[in-house]
C-alpha cells in the first residue's frame, strides 16, 4: 500500500471516530423520557406553567384516575385559584413522581387535547438534532465507500457503494 493510501486511511480513521463521536455521545436520541423527568420538568418550566391547562382540560381528573395523583394532591392543586399557580403545584407534584407516572402524564396530555405540549417537551418536532444525526450517517457511508476504494479498488467499491445507497 502506498503511503498516500495510508496516510489517506488515517485521515479517514480520524473523521469516522469524530462522526461516531458525534452519533452516539454528543447527538443521543431524545425520546422524551430522560432518566430524571424532573430535568424535563425544569428545562419547560416556564413553557409548561404558562400552557398547561389542568384546571378546566380534565388533566387533573385524569391523572387521578391513572393513580398518579393522590385524593390530596388533587384536592391540594385545585384549591388553587389562578391557573399558572395551579400550574406549578402539579409541577411540583409531577417532579417527585415515578417515571412511569411521569409517562402517565404525558398520555394524560394526549387524551385531554394537549398534545402540542407533550410534543415540545419530548422533542418530538422533527428537531434539527435529528436532522444533524442523518447528515451524519449519510457522511459514514461515505467514508466507508472511500474506505473501499483505498483498501479493496474500485471495482468492489463499486458495488459497495450501489449496496449502501
Amino acid at each position: 500500500m502506498t503511503t498516500e493510501k495510508i496516510n489517506c486511511l488515517g485521515v479517514l480513521n480520524i473523521i469516522t471516530n469524530t462522526i461516531v463521536l458525534i452519533l452516539f455521545a454528543v447527538l443521543p436520541y431524545n425520546t422524551g423520557f430522560d432518566n430524571d423527568h424532573s430535568r424535563t420538568i425544569q428545562q419547560h418550566y416556564v413553557f409548561l406553567v404558562d400552557n398547561l391547562d389542568a384546571k378546566y382540560s380534565g388533566l387533573l381528573c385524569e391523572l387521578h384516575q391513572a393513580g398518579v395523583l393522590s385524593p390530596e394532591e388533587m384536592e391540594s392543586i385545585n384549591s388553587e385559584v389562578i391557573s399558572f399557580i395551579q400550574n406549578e403545584e402539579l409541577l411540583s407534584v409531577l417532579s417527585r413522581k415515578t417515571k412511569d407516572q411521569f409517562q402517565k402524564f404525558l398520555d394524560a396530555l394526549d387524551k385531554t387535547g394537549q398534545r402540542f405540549i407533550r410534543s415540545r417537551i419530548t422533542g418530538r418536532q422533527g428537531n434539527s438534532l435529528m436532522i444533524l444525526r442523518k447528515i451524519m450517517c449519510e457522511i459514514m457511508c461515505d467514508v466507508l465507500i472511500l474506505y473501499c476504494y483505498l483498501i479493496i479498488g474500485n471495482t468492489e467499491a463499486s458495488f459497495v457503494q450501489n449496496r449502501v445507497t
